[in-house]
């Protein structure tokens, strides 16, 4: 058995693994990364998916635990360089089809085959069970994985506090009595969180009182796939006769597909078309929407930008019913306090018990730790912190520390039935989603994005006849740069040197040949006042 992650350790998304036994190789999820916000015009990060298909080019089975963009975000532009079998639970199925819809039209259909908790899929050289658990997301899954030599479990995002746990348990003793597990691998998230986790009933107290007191129109900003939460404010909505409201592209979709897998709260007609939200009373608006991370395209931040149709007004109350994810911090802050100077009442997760984690605490990790006693550990999905206390978690609840692996995207773990270790180190590149094309963008490109954001852009215009030579002087225009006088009069210092190396070398042939050159003159002058070297556009026209 040979484990190697993709994505997915040592960061928070991108989760993907491959699994390799002697006859055959299956991958877990197929996940986007999250970059840091408003990163460059990137919307997302994927592994370089053509690379990973030349590698592995038998791999042909995806095992998908749930159906959170994390996990399955990527699937549409793995879709371009193969076709796999994609076996996910019905609600992880549904958005992976919507998902693809998004991204590719009609292009390209996923081949998705939809389990039930208990099947056992068998494929060459494994045998996978499907196990549910409880999670912020319907019809989440920890997967069983038997090979001939060893016995995996890998338990994905997951929470004890909920309706699963005792199912979740009963079949992990079931399992132990029968065989040991070898290797455990496990969401590492909230490894650090010392604090007790409330449940989704205390947030429904918690809502309910916000809701019993609210004084003007109440808005809501969640996780789109946070189904039970949505259902939370349609029980609401209905028990203090509000009109509620949908805002969102995506939090459209996470509804659909719930009411079409009958996951949804009867509404009672409580949920208005969004024709009636501007004819409909102050006080008898229930807004949900999209933003809970402050998303540039968002419905909250338009509306704290009052780019929405709807306007914030004084006493509204505002409440993110979520967690901030680690590098969000500072724009959600903006965020809020936008739309507190706008007079809104703000509420947010913590303290307020509007929210509750849909990944298990360290109480809970030790808990799974000590009902199942594997031989090896190895945590995942989260930072170096996180798996370092994930690991520390196992070794008080008796794993042997020397058989704890903190590894890499790219290791691989190498298990031949007795004895373990981490053997050699596959490299993966890495594409960068255009959040305007929403095509794949690689590293120079973003390099590029870089060099023009920190050092500026110069273009710079040469008009040249027929025959290639120079008829005046260039024009440099410069962006992102001072503007200041001496600036300029290190553009025109530059201009007059290009003119004279221009017509020295127009002599010679057309000034094409010499693309390179002018661009480095360019980026050499402009360093040798200010230190930095700006992007350089060079457009030749002919006249």
């Amino acid at each position: 058995m040979k484990i190697i992650p993709i994505g997915g350790i040592g960061e928070i998304g991108m989760n993907m693994i491959l699994l390799k036994s002697e006859e055959d190789s299956i991958v877990i999820d197929c996940g986007v990364l999250f970059p840091p916000f408003q990163y460059l015009g990137v919307e997302t990060i994927v592994p370089d998916y053509k690379q990973f298909c030349e590698k592995f080019n038998q791999t042909k089975t995806f095992f998908i635990t749930h159906g959170h963009e994390d996990h399955v975000g990527g699937i549409p532009y793995l879709l371009n360089h193969c076709s796999p079998n994609i076996y996910a639970t019905a609600y992880a199925s549904e958005v992976i089809k919507a998902r693809c819809v998004s991204v590719l039209g009609n292009k390209k259909v996923p081949n998705i085959k939809t389990v039930k908790f208990g099947d056992v899929i068998k494929v060459p050289g494994f045998e996978v069970e499907y196990i549910q658990v409880d999670h912020s997301i319907p019809d989440s899954s920890a997967l069983f994985i038997r090979t001939h030599d060893s016995n995996v479990l890998y338990v994905a995002d997951f929470r004890l506090m909920g309706k699963h746990k005792s199912s979740f348990l009963k079949r992990i003793g079931e399992i132990k009595k029968d065989r040991n597990i070898d290797i455990l691998l496990s969401d590492s998230t909230n490894a650090h969180e010392d604090s007790d986790s409330i449940s989704e009933d205390d947030v429904l107290l918690s809502l309910d009182s916000y809701f019993s007191k609210a004084k003007n129109k109440i808005i809501v900003t969640l996780f789109s796939s946070n189904i039970s939460r949505i259902n939370q404010i349609i029980k609401l909505s209905k028990k203090y006769n509000k009109s509620l409201f949908i805002s969102g592209a995506n939090l459209k979709t996470h509804i659909n597909i719930a009411r079409s897998l009958g996951y949804i709260e009867a509404d009672d007609n409580c949920i208005r078309p969004d024709s009636e939200l501007s004819k409909t009373e102050e006080n008898n608006i229930v807004l949900i929407c999209t933003g809970s991370q402050a998303e540039k395209y968002s419905s909250i931040v338009r509306l704290s930008k009052d780019m929405h149709n709807l306007k914030i007004n004084e006493n509204d109350l505002v409440i993110f019913s979520s967690s901030q994810i680690p590098g969000n911090e500072k724009v959600i802050m903006s965020t809020i306090n936008r739309l507190s100077e706008k007079g809104a009442q703000i509420v947010y997760s913590g303290d307020y018990g509007v929210h509750c984690s849909g990944h298990a605490n360290k109480k809970e990790l030790k808990e799974v730790i000590r009902n199942i006693k594997p031989k090896y550990f190895i945590p995942m999905h989260g930072e170096h912190l996180h798996l370092k206390e994930h690991i520390d978690l196992a070794i008080e609840e008796g794993v042997k520390e020397k058989n704890c692996f903190i590894m890499k995207s790219g290791d691989e773990f190498v298990y031949d039935g007795e004895n373990a270790k981490i053997k050699k180190k596959h490299e993966f590149n890495r594409c960068y989603v255009d959040s305007v094309t929403r095509e794949l963008i690689d590293d120079v490109v973003i390099k590029e994005r870089e060099s023009v954001a920190e050092n500026g852009l110069i273009i710079v215009t040469i008009l040249v006849d027929a025959s290639g030579q120079i008829v005046s002087k260039p024009q440099l225009m410069s962006y992102g740069t001072s503007k200041s006088a001496e600036v300029q009069d290190v553009l025109d210092d530059i201009e007059d040197k290009l003119f004279s190396f221009c017509k020295k070398h127009s002599k010679k042939g057309h000034l094409a040949k010499e693309i390179q050159e002018i661009k480095g003159m360019t980026k050499r002058e402009f360093r040798k006042k200010y230190d930095n070297k700006p992007e350089v556009i060079l457009n030749f026209l002919e006249i």
